[in-house]
């Protein structure tokens, strides 16, 4: 490694396995997506995501929610993602 001029070296990016905004890289070193990819980086596009409507309706006192949550799909109010109660 010391003859090939290899030691002390970063792996290459090739070994990287995740994609440069996927890492901490780029809250440091922000890049767009084409300066990413230029200089031989990984990128990943966000995925979209088809969310469901809530098909319950939450009361508001505990005492009155019956078991058929268990079964519905529910909203967060913040991220909007759907979650079930198990």
């Amino acid at each position: 490694m010391k003859s090939n001029g290899e030691w002390g070296q970063f792996f290459p990016k090739d070994f990287s396995c995740f994609s440069y905004n996927e890492s901490t890289s780029q809250q440091y070193y922000p890049k767009t997506k084409e300066q990413a990819i230029s200089q031989g980086f990984k990128w990943m596009d966000e995925k979209k995501k088809n969310h469901k409507l809530q098909s319950y309706e939450i009361p508001d006192n505990i005492k009155d929610v019956d078991n058929i949550i268990l079964q519905e799909v529910l909203v967060c109010t913040d991220c909007k993602k759907n979650y079930k109660i198990v």
